[in-house]
């Protein structure tokens, strides 16, 4: 690369004498010349100007002998720079095109070559990186840029490209101005490259997945983290650099938790595990991470890479699940399965510390009737109410829980005697009582309450809840709505009732019931006007059945909608038979349950069987309850219309004891209004009770239907009755029920009005 002409030894000596020739020549002059004296002088200073030469010379080559050593030395450390920084010199000569390269091995051997420029655009450059370089190198040259500079892919020893980052400048220009020489270097870059494509593949990753990553220091700063990480805590990479990894820290967690985490991965390397975490709104949310090490090297500081998972929506369904599993979606009380394990917990507890502990067992009378009736969302609602009244009167300690269906259980924590779980049942009994309004209909709700106490009556799950069982089946048999502490027959009454229940499943195909009736009376015209149908059972097994002894479960069970048929028929089938006998146009009322409503097909039913009978729909008066009607009055009115349409009468029985919306009832189809017996039975004696029989009355003429009173039993009401124009009048002092034989020869002693 630097080359300089050297001078050997032995053209040093020939120099020296060619200039040491012309001293000696004038020396031998001088002793032959006469002018020696002139002469010498002369000769003199020509051999020291010769002398001086000589030295001039020397002086010389030792001097440009050290420039060479110096500029090998260059060329030497220049050579070993390029070596060290693995780089290739280039030198273009833009005049003649001819590109010198020289250095290290960059493509696998030492370099030092000289080509064409077109050779290496077409030898050694990729091919697809061919514009890109002309584009630059073109405007280095026009002086659009400082300096060229250019990564692109040149073909090595081995056939296979390489990256390369090449970097150059004009170094030369002619008198015009115009370069004439670029030099630069060239770099070998495809390891830097792909380990800068790999962070950049890196951090896209980091960008794009949904785990959120920060990275903090071991004081709990935030070096940085990612953008889902700044979704997940709602706080921006700027929030958190001047917060703590601490600030994350939820209320559920201790105070330092997050810090010893810091703490812990130094010491381990690792550490992995679920947390809950606070968002810079305050709401917490459910995480797993997993915390790893950045250990620290000479002269910088360790760090720790937190990784989360948000599990928040999943530890809320877990939550969910573990609601649903243990507590009821409707009431959102324990279900049967929490209940299990708390008194199951309650008496081992109790057994343990020598003391009791109670059950009550709740059931809803009639609830049935009520879901049928006023429909399930009613029903729905009618025990969140309950359930709230429950929970509202036990004591704090206790605990309420809905066990299925109309059945709720109370878990008396501790219990000093029977009279104390007693109380607490009676007062939850008085709670249920009170009057609930439900989609606009006022109900009064009754219930049965059976209580036991552990370990009196059992110190097993299974042997109390049997217990109370026991003592809620007896109040159930006595007709519902009161408190019961078992005792030791309790057992015996509870199997009575299921084979009551098997007995009246079966009770219609055995044809055990039958059919009562007691004269409905004119007060008026003091005659029999119809009479009502009532049922009775006949059981093979326990004889004649009290009605409000196995009505109420055939309503329970459902098994009131087959018996409900076989009641109307078999009511207009005495009907056919009476009007044989010549007793007139007698008429027949037959009560229609709630059940029977929703789940029978009265409009249809009906006109089947007096077309059956060949009856006229006058013969037949149905009675309904007034929350029946009020349950859907739009409903009834479609269905009491279609039956009006027919002549059968309506009465709405049992008034006054229910809810009735007056604005309904003036456009309901009636005709009758029946006092219900609990305000005649105090007629004489309650002033009360006498104005609402007034009010009835008066009531019934203005919206011109019948008034009807029910259990008439002494004179002294029916004449009360009378005076006040009560229409009709029913009870034991006109007759009590009496079956279709009986009544048949009541009717003969009796004679009818006429037919029209």
């Amino acid at each position: 690369m630097f080359r300089l002409a050297q001078l050997s030894k032995r053209d040093t000596l020939a120099v020296a004498v060619t200039g040491l020739l012309p001293i000696v020549a004038s020396l031998s002059a001088l002793e032959s010349s006469s002018e020696a004296t002139y002469h010498r002088s002369i000769s003199l200073t020509l051999a020291l100007a010769g002398l001086f030469g000589l030295i001039y010379f020397w002086v010389r080559q030792w001097s440009q002998r050290a420039e060479i050593a110096k500029l090998k030395a260059q060329e030497d450390r220049l050579s070993l720079c390029l070596w060290a920084s693995g780089s290739l010199y280039w030198d273009l000569n833009l005049s003649t095109n001819m590109l010198h390269r020289s250095g290290t091995k960059l493509f696998g051997a030492n370099t030092d070559t000289l080509i064409t420029l077109d050779e290496w655009k077409s030898n050694a450059l990729h091919p697809d990186d061919l514009e890109s370089v002309a584009l630059r190198m073109r405007k280095h040259l026009n002086g659009e840029t400082a300096e060229f500079n250019s990564e692109h892919r040149i073909l090595a020893p081995d056939r296979n490209y390489v990256w390369v980052r090449s970097r150059g400048k004009i170094v030369a220009r002619n008198q015009l101005g115009v370069p004439t020489r670029m030099a630069g270097t060239a770099v070998d870059i495809s390891n830097a490259r792909s380990s800068e494509r790999q962070l950049l593949i890196a951090q896209e990753a980091l960008h794009s997945i949904a785990e959120g990553v920060a990275v903090v220091a071991l004081n709990g700063s935030f070096q940085t983290v990612n953008p889902a990480f700044e979704r997940m805590s709602d706080y921006t990479s700027d929030d958190l650099q001047s917060l703590s990894w601490e600030t994350l820290g939820s209320a559920r967690l201790e105070p330092a938790m997050l810090n010893s985490l810091l703490q812990r991965t130094l010491d381990l390397g690792a550490w992995s595990g679920e947390l809950w975490l606070k968002r810079k709104s305050g709401a917490d949310f459910f995480v797993s991470a997993e915390l790893s090490l950045i250990p620290a090297r000479p002269g910088e500081d360790a760090y720790v890479v937190a990784v989360l998972n948000d599990l928040t929506e999943r530890k809320r369904a877990e939550i969910e699940v573990r609601h649903l599993t243990n507590f009821d979606p409707m009431t959102g009380l324990p279900n049967r399965l929490a209940f299990l394990a708390l008194l199951s917990r309650s008496i081992s507890q109790s057994l343990q510390n020598n003391r009791q502990c109670g059950l009550i067992f709740i059931n809803i009378d009639r609830f049935l009737q009520v879901n049928e009736s006023l429909g399930h969302g009613a029903g729905d609602e009618l025990l969140r109410v309950l359930a709230l009244r429950i929970a509202n009167n036990i004591r704090e300690l206790d605990v309420v829980a809905r066990f299925g269906g109309d059945e709720f259980v109370v878990v008396l924590d501790t219990v000093e005697s029977n009279d104390d779980a007693l109380e607490v049942a009676k007062r939850v009994l008085l709670a249920i009582n009170e009057p609930v309004s439900v989609l606009a209909t006022e109900l009064v709700v009754t219930a049965c309450l059976g209580v036991a106490i552990a370990p009196d009556h059992g110190n097993a799950p299974d042997t109390i809840l049997r217990a109370a069982v026991s003592a809620m089946q007896v109040v159930k048999a006595l007709g519902g709505d009161g408190v019961h502490l078992t005792t030791g027959s309790d057992d015996s009454a509870a199997r009575e009732r299921v084979n009551m229940e098997t007995a009246l499943r079966r009770a219609l195909e055995r044809d055990e019931f039958e059919l009562h009736y007691q004269p409905i009376w004119s007060v008026n015209t003091q005659r029999v006007l119809r009479v009502e149908a009532l049922l009775r059972w006949r059981s093979k097994s326990w004889g004649l059945v009290q009605p409000d002894k196995f009505i109420p479960i055939l309503e329970q069970t459902g098994v009131i909608v087959p018996v409900g048929n076989w009641v109307l028929r078999e009511a207009l089938a005495q009907c056919q038979t009476w009007r044989a006998l010549g007793l007139g146009e007698m008429s027949v009322a037959v009560n229609v349950s709630p059940i029977q409503l929703q789940r029978g097909d009265l409009a249809t039913r009906v006109p089947e069987l007096l077309a059956e009978f060949a009856l006229p729909g006058s013969v037949l008066e149905i009675e309904l309850t007034e929350s029946v009607l009020m349950a859907d009055p739009e409903q009834s009115i479609s269905l009491l219309k279609s039956l009006g349409d027919l002549g059968v009468t309506i009465a709405v029985d049992d008034f006054g004891t229910g809810y009735s919306s007056l604005s309904y009832l003036r456009r309901l189809p009636i005709h009758k209004l029946k006092i219900d017996k609990s305000f005649i039975r105090d007629l004489c004696i309650d002033p009360d009770d006498a104005t609402i029989v007034n009010i009835i009355i008066a009531m019934a003429h203005v919206l011109k239907l019948n008034a009807v009173a029910e259990g008439v039993e002494t004179q002294a009401q029916l004449d009360y009755l009378s005076a006040q124009n009560c229409d009709e009048a029913q009870g034991y002092l006109i007759s009590k029920p009496l079956n279709a034989e009986q009544i048949t020869e009541f009717l003969q002693s009796n004679p009818q009005p006429a037919l029209p």
